[in-house]
């Protein structure tokens, strides 16, 4: 009995030996913590867009410290940098047609922290051919001689209002001088060819430093700025060529980041009323949900109700 015990227990010895030896050859390696260097890294991509094809797929790499514009055929997974030239980095791109991509520039300048943008207009094509300047002061001038319309170098900055969905070959932007003081001036509107950068002017802002939204058609329905008096203004139009008219105007204006409450002392969550979704007006065809919106405003506004415009893309 004495040595089946003795075997018995030399047994359990030798499983539990073996038991722990397997724990330990499975334990989890607790490496040394990351350095704190890695929590300053900057995002190695920001933003990945596929083109409207489904073809192609445009993103911003970070290479050698410096934001490029990175296009991917998705056929044979094959990228292309587009490298910024001196300081430059990318700032915005967006795809402007199945093969073309408009983008953006930045530069950090002096002591400042943030890069600047350039007020710079450039596009490209998915396969990195035509990168060229479309806008701004670095545009190369027309050849001597030429009677061929060109685009030309501009002391002033762009910002892009609408790609247009429906067409291919142009986009929508605004543009303010350089030199318009601390007051700022009068954008004007241009819809500017996303091949050759030729431009034919639209309209002049009906407000000063105003931005703009167009509508599913590619027309200008909203113009909004602060005033010198600190009074958002907000105004409407119903299509090219009507007279602008004043829609809102709203005191201290707050942008709000969506289902997020302010982090301020003193501010609570009041919840509120559903506010009208629009849901109705834009399954019918037939019917502009801008035009509903301005209805909407004016009723409420007549009922003596104050109004509050919420908006969520899915961009």
């Amino acid at each position: 009995m004495s040595s089946r015990r003795s075997i018995l227990r030399h047994r359990f010895l030798y499983q539990a030996v073996v038991a722990l030896c397997g724990a330990a050859a499975f334990a989890p390696a607790y490496a040394a913590p990351p350095p704190v260097a890695d929590f300053a890294k900057h995002l190695q991509y920001r933003s990945v867009k596929i083109s409207p094809d489904g073809n192609h797929i445009a993103t911003d790499s970070m290479i050698d410290g410096k934001r490029h514009l990175t296009l991917i055929d998705l056929a044979n997974t094959k990228g292309i940098n587009i490298r910024p030239r001196g300081d430059d980095e990318l700032n915005e791109f967006w795809w402007v047609g199945p093969n073309r991509v408009m983008y953006t520039l930045s530069t950090v300048e002096g002591g400042l922290e943030q890069p600047r943008g350039t007020g710079e207009l450039l596009a490209v094509d998915a396969d990195g051919d035509a990168n060229d300047i479309l806008f701004g002061q670095r545009v190369e001038g027309q050849e001597a001689g030429s009677h061929i319309k060109k685009k030309k170098s501009e002391l002033a900055a762009a910002t892009v209002i609408d790609t247009l969905r429906d067409d291919d070959e142009h986009v929508l932007i605004s543009t303010i001088p350089f030199d318009s003081g601390y007051e700022g001036s009068m954008p004007e509107v241009f819809r500017l060819d996303v091949k050759d950068g030729n431009k034919s002017k639209l309209f002049t802002s009906p407000l000063r430093n105003a931005q703009f939204l167009a509508d599913h058609k590619g027309v200008v329905r909203f113009a909004y700025a602060p005033g010198v008096d600190n009074f958002m203004r907000v105004m409407y139009r119903e299509g090219d060529g009507k007279d602008w008219e004043d829609l809102l105007e709203i005191l201290n204006p707050v942008r709000l980041s969506p289902f997020s409450e302010p982090e301020l002392e003193g501010a609570l969550h009041l919840g509120g009323a559903k506010g009208k979704t629009f849901i109705a007006e834009r399954e019918q065809k037939d019917l502009n949900v801008f035009d509903a919106l301005k209805e909407h405003i004016q009723a409420l506004q007549k009922a003596g109700k104050k109004v509050l415009i919420g908006n969520i893309s899915e961009a």
